[in-house]
C-alpha cells in the first residue's frame, strides 16, 4: 500500500482506491459516527463507511502538514490496510468542514464568513447555508444539554468577568463547562484571559472550559472591514455543554481544575468589561475575520 499525497475536495472527505485487477476506482467517505450507520445522500455508486475512536487528519497537499490533534497519515492507512482488501491510491480531506474557522492559543474558537463551511443545497433554489460547526466530526463527540438563550446586548451592559461551572454525570465531579455564543445583528466585543476581541455578526464563539470571559457590545462607530459601522447593539445567542451558572472571577489565566477556583468576594464592578471608546477598540482590540486575525488599524 503507498500513500501518494492528499489533495482536497470541496464538500466531502474521500478516500479513493484501486479495485485490481480492472483498475476502477472506487469511493468511500469517513467521518466520525457510529460505525455501520449509513451516511445520507450520497450517490448510489458511493459506499459509506465510518472509523470509531480515530482522528482525522487535515492536510495540505503542498505542505504536507496536519492538524494537532489529528492522527498521522501512517496511522490512518493502517487503520484502512486491516479493514480494506483494495490498495490506497490517494485521500482527501474536507478542510471546508474540518478545522473550521480560527482556534486562538488559549483553545477558543471564533467562526466567521469564510473561516465557515457555506454550501448550496439546491442547485436550483437560491438558499445559502453557512455552517459554523461541523458536530461530531470536529468536537470530538462533545454535545451541548446545558441551558439554550439569548441576551439583546447595548454597550451600556458590560457583564463582569466569569467562568462557567456544572457537574459532569458521567464523570460524577464538577467540571468546567464550554459555552457557545452565536452574535448576531450587530458587532459584539468579547474578552478572552483579559484580551479584546472584536466579532462580528454571524460569528460562533466556543469559549473553551475554565477560559474567564466576559462580554458587551461595540460601541457605536466603529467601522467593520465590509463597511458595517457599530451601533453599540447586538443579540446573544448562547449555550452550554452542561447545565451551569455564573461564577465571577478576578483571574484572566485559564484554570487547570475547578479546585484552582475561588469565589469572588469582591465588587462585581470592578471585574466587568472595562468602559472602551470606539477609539480604544479600534486601536487595542483584535479582530477575527474570516481566517484572518488581524487588527482595525489602518
Amino acid at each position: 500500500m503507498s500513500f501518494l499525497g492528499a489533495f482536497q475536495e470541496d464538500k466531502h472527505i474521500l478516500i479513493h482506491f484501486d479495485r485490481s485487477p480492472a483498475g476502477r476506482t472506487e469511493e468511500h467517505f469517513i467521518g466520525w459516527s457510529v460505525p455501520g450507520v449509513p451516511r445520507i445522500g450520497l450517490p448510489r455508486s458511493k459506499i459509506g463507511f465510518f472509523i470509531p475512536h480515530i482522528g482525522i487528519p487535515t492536510f495540505s497537499a503542498e505542505t504536507q502538514t496536519r492538524s494537532p490533534s489529528a492522527c498521522s497519515s501512517a496511522l490512518l492507512l493502517s487503520f484502512l490496510a486491516k479493514t480494506t482488501k483494495s490498495p490506497v491510491r490517494s485521500i482527501s480531506f474536507d478542510t471546508a468542514i474540518m478545522g473550521l474557522g480560527v482556534t486562538i492559543s488559549n483553545g477558543c474558537r471564533i467562526v466567521h464568513g469564510q473561516g465557515s463551511h457555506v454550501k448550496n443545497p439546491f442547485p436550483e433554489i437560491p438558499v445559502t447555508m453557512h455552517e459554523l460547526d461541523a458536530g461530531r466530526l470536529e468536537d470530538h463527540g462533545k454535545s451541548y444539554c446545558g441551558q439554550f438563550g439569548y441576551i439583546p446586548f447595548d454597550h451600556s451592559l458590560r457583564l463582569p468577568r466569569h467562568v462557567h461551572i456544572g457537574f459532569s454525570q458521567e464523570e460524577g465531579r464538577r467540571i468546567f463547562v464550554t459555552e457557545r455564543i452565536l452574535v448576531l445583528n450587530g458587532i459584539a466585543l468579547v474578552e478572552l484571559n483579559g484580551n479584546i476581541y472584536i466579532i462580528a455578526p454571524g460569528s460562533l464563539v466556543t469559549i473553551r472550559p475554565g477560559v474567564p470571559h466576559t462580554w458587551t457590545a461595540c460601541p457605536p462607530g466603529v467601522k467593520l472591514p465590509d463597511g458595517m459601522v457599530s451601533d453599540g447593539k447586538f443579540l446573544m445567542v448562547y449555550e452550554y455543554e452542561e447545565l451551569t451558572g455564573f461564577f465571577p472571577t478576578s483571574q484572566t489565566n485559564t484554570f487547570g481544575s475547578v479546585d484552582e477556583y475561588e469565589k469572588y468576594e469582591g465588587s462585581l464592578e470592578d471585574i466587568r468589561f472595562p468602559k472602551l471608546t470606539g477609539d480604544e477598540i479600534v486601536k487595542e482590540a483584535t479582530l477575527i475575520w474570516g481566517l484572518q486575525v488581524t487588527s482595525l488599524i489602518s
